[in-house]
């Protein structure tokens, strides 16, 4: 009896061995896997050539294959649309002044030194005054830029240049007034 029990541990023993083999296994597998991973700028070398044309602003031009990757101090610019965009904002019941709804923002993304038009519906039991905007970007944020009311509408609008990069800063802050107060929302764009 008691050599099948010194049996029976050898064969545990073969086991437990066995399992634990397989496990160092996989954990070098995984580790060799993170440790050859790419850095967190992005998945392949091209994906980095592609990440600095866009932080550069080269768009169009041809990617180069001796371009060094971005260094992984440099947060990456979070993504945002293409072309003509809608947004919404309102302001709290507590404030005095106009409400703002709807407004659309064309081109959401445009290069720098390109025109940018927003048009924000605003409305007020009274006759809004002045709808204004400043826009923050990367290095500067501009002085007031006035909006002008759309004829037959609640609409105003206004066009800028964008004259400065948004990679990592870019907000507008809308004011509008009337005989009721002044109401002003922050739009996060970026």
């Amino acid at each position: 009896m008691e050599g099948k029990k010194q049996e029976h541990t050898h064969i545990d023993l073969y086991i437990l061995l066995a399992v634990l083999v397989i496990l160092g296994g996989l954990l070098y597998v995984f580790v060799s896997r993170k440790n050859s991973s790419p850095s967190p700028i992005g998945t392949t070398q091209q994906q980095s050539q592609d990440d600095s044309e866009t932080i550069s602003g080269s768009a169009g031009s041809e990617p180069q294959t001796n371009k060094a990757p971005l260094p992984t101090s440099t947060p990456q610019p979070k993504p945002i649309p293409k072309g003509k965009t809608d947004f919404f904002v309102s302001v709290g019941n507590n404030i005095k002044g106009p409400r703002m709804g709807k407004g659309t923002i064309d081109p959401y993304d445009p290069g720098v030194n390109a025109m940018q038009t927003m048009t924000i519906e605003v409305s007020d039991t009274v006759p809004v005054e002045k709808v204004v905007v400043l826009l923050k970007t990367d290095n500067k944020t501009s002085s007031e830029m006035a909006l002008e009311p759309v004829p037959g509408t609640k609409n105003w609008k206004g066009t800028w240049t964008i004259d400065d990069s948004y990679l990592y800063t870019y907000e507008l802050t809308i004011k509008a007034t009337s005989a009721s107060g002044t109401s002003s929302v922050d739009v996060l764009l970026r």
